[in-house]
């Protein structure tokens, strides 16, 4: 395990994320038990979970992934059964109670982060669009969270006197987030971090969704993430305000939603990023604010 999954975990849980990270080898060895696999060597880009690639006695390839979090991230195998089809990867097996999952492994798994250039930011961006449109359906059961329980991470914010993160902006974005969610059309399970780092090639050339979170929303509530995506540091060298507004212009073509409320919706989300980051880490959170403040307004 790399060492920034180990300082990420230790951040966010302490002695407990100490103690569950120790426990990784003895949980591995019980799960290939019960699902008849055997684990390989980890992932080497671990961030905030454990993933590694394994093999079935059948040959079939797969991936054994952990969160340390499982209440936290538990609506991700329910999920995938929900969007179960083509364009999203197979759950095989799961244990939400350890927060353990078994999925079938996307080969040869680029992501669409990797692939990704200025230059092709207008292909990038149509690719993830019909990737969400293939997801959108009704939820079946009342298994999944709305999206309004996100703004707890405001609440938060706005409750903390030194919080770093600007209290009109956070203000600001509570309320639109209250706005959108009172006007809502008719909601449909959503992916919650459908971005760049999200997609996966398969070996066919179809683009494969990985690591839904899974929460109830109006569908223009998905773009968000896709926005402030891929991470800023190859973005640098070039006009992003220009990128964001581009971005949102085939968006709103290619879903066929009004423009407007898609940028209200993408503002929520990079300042939730904002505050999630600044309520885990403490720090990390500039690049989303920077993103939520150039879609304020």
């Amino acid at each position: 395990m790399n060492d920034a999954f180990r300082r990420n975990i230790l951040e966010l849980g302490g002695r407990q994320g100490a103690a569950w990270l120790d426990s990784i080898p003895e949980l591995v060895r019980e799960l290939e038990n019960r699902w008849c696999f055997r684990s390989l060597e980890p992932f080497e880009n671990l961030s905030y979970g454990y993933a590694a690639p394994g093999v079935k006695p059948n040959g079939q390839q797969v991936v054994l992934k952990l969160a340390f979090r499982p209440a936290a991230d538990g609506n991700e195998p329910a999920a995938l059964r929900h969007m179960a089809g083509p364009g999203v990867v197979r759950l095989l097996e799961s244990d939400p109670g350890l927060g353990a999952m078994l999925l079938e492994r996307i080969r040869p798994g680029t992501t669409l982060a990797s692939l990704w250039s200025p230059e092709r930011d207008d292909e990038a961006t149509r690719i993830a669009a019909r990737a969400m449109k293939q997801l959108w359906r009704p939820p079946e059961s009342a298994e999944f969270e709305p999206i309004e329980r996100w703004a707890s991470a405001f609440d938060r914010a706005l409750d903390t006197p030194a919080h770093p993160l600007p209290r009109g902006l956070m203000e600001r974005a509570r309320s639109t987030m209250l706005d959108l969610t009172q006007s809502s059309g008719p909601r449909v399970l959503i992916h919650g971090d459908l971005q760049h780092y999200n997609l996966l090639l398969g070996r066919a050339g179809d683009w494969v969704v990985i690591d839904p979170k899974g929460v109830l929303a109006e569908p223009e509530a998905e773009v968000g993430p896709l926005l402030r995506n891929p991470l800023w540091p190859p973005v640098a060298a070039f006009d992003f305000p220009v990128m964001l507004d581009r971005r949102l212009d085939l968006l709103a073509e290619e879903l066929g939603f009004e423009r407007g409320r898609l940028r209200k919706w993408a503002f929520v989300s990079c300042a939730l990023s904002a505050a999630w980051s600044a309520q885990d880490h403490g720090d990390g959170w500039e690049l989303s604010l920077r993103c939520a403040e150039l879609l304020d307004g």
